[in-house]
C-alpha cells in the first residue's frame, strides 16, 4: 500500500511539473509574439481588428496600432466638407448671417430657417427648418430638420483616431469618417437609435463642438428628407467660422 501511495505521488509530482513547464513554456512564447509586434500588420495576425476604417488593433499589453493606408486609399477618407459645383453663382448670398460671440461660432443659414430658444445659451444653438414639425418623441420629428450645436469645455485634445475608437465601440453608430469644419479636424458619423440623425464632433480651442442633425419622416419619407436638405446642410457646415 505504501508503495502505491509513492506511485500515486510520483504521478503528481510529474503532472503538476508538467503543468507548470507548460504554463511557463505559454507565457514565453506569448511574451516573445508580442516583442514580435511593432505595427497594425503583425499585430493583426494574433488579436482582433476593429471594425473602423482605417482598421485598429490592440494587444494584450495596451498597445495600439492602426492600419497605414496608401496614398491611394487615403483618398478614399471622406475630404473637407464642399458644396456640389455650380455655375459660380453664390447659392448663400441671401442667407442670414448668425454670430454668437461668447460662443466663439458665427455661420450661414438659409432664409425660412428659425432659432430655437434654449436654456443653456451660453453652450448651445439650435435652429430648425421652416417646415420642421416635433411629434411627441423628440427624436423622431414628424418632419423637416433640426440641427443643435452643443459646446462643451474639455482638458484633452483628441485626434480623430482616439474619437473613432470610441464611436465604433458605441451601440448605433456606423459610417464613421475623417472630415473638416473650419480648419479644425473633425468625425462625422450616423446614429440610428428611435430615428437617425447624423453627428459632428469637432475639436476646438479647448472645447468639443457637438452637432446633431435629426431629419424628419419615416422610411422612404426620411430618406427624401435627407435628401431635400443635403445641400443646405453642406453649404451652411461650409459657412461655420470658429473665432
Amino acid at each position: 500500500m505504501q508503495k502505491g501511495f509513492s506511485t500515486i505521488l510520483i504521478i503528481l509530482a510529474v503532472l503538476i511539473t508538467a503543468v507548470l513547464i507548460g504554463m511557463g513554456g505559454f507565457y514565453f512564447f506569448n511574451q516573445q509574439r508580442l516583442k514580435n509586434i511593432t505595427d497594425f500588420k503583425s499585430c493583426s495576425k494574433f488579436y482582433p481588428v476593429m471594425e473602423s476604417y482605417p482598421g485598429q488593433c490592440n494587444t494584450p499589453d495596451g498597445r495600439h496600432f492602426v492600419q497605414e493606408l496608401s496614398e491611394e486609399e487615403k483618398k478614399k477618407l471622406i475630404p473637407p466638407i464642399q458644396s456640389s459645383p455650380s455655375s459660380g453663382v453664390d447659392e448663400t448670398s441671401n442667407w442670414k448671417n448668425a454670430s454668437y460671440q461668447t460662443l466663439g461660432i458665427q455661420f450661414k443659414y438659409p432664409d425660412g430657417w428659425v432659432e430655437v430658444p434654449t436654456e443653456n445659451n451660453d453652450n448651445e444653438v439650435v435652429f430648425t427648418s421652416s417646415d420642421y414639425i416635433e411629434s411627441e418623441n423628440p427624436m423622431l420629428p414628424k418632419s423637416g430638420i433640426k440641427i443643435s450645436m452643443n459646446r462643451f469645455k474639455t482638458d484633452q485634445k483628441r485626434s480623430f483616431n482616439v474619437m473613432a475608437e470610441e464611436l465604433n465601440q458605441s451601440a448605433g453608430v456606423s459610417k464613421v469618417k475623417k472630415t473638416e469644419i473650419d480648419g479644425f479636424e473633425a468625425v462625422s458619423y450616423e446614429v440610428k437609435y428611435e430615428g437617425s440623425y447624423d453627428k459632428l464632433i469637432i475639436p476646438v480651442n479647448g472645447y468639443d463642438w457637438y452637432f446633431t442633425i435629426q431629419f424628419g419622416g419615416e422610411n422612404e419619407e426620411l430618406i427624401r428628407t435627407k435628401e431635400e436638405y443635403q445641400q443646405q446642410i453642406i453649404q451652411f457646415l461650409n459657412s461655420i467660422h470658429f473665432k
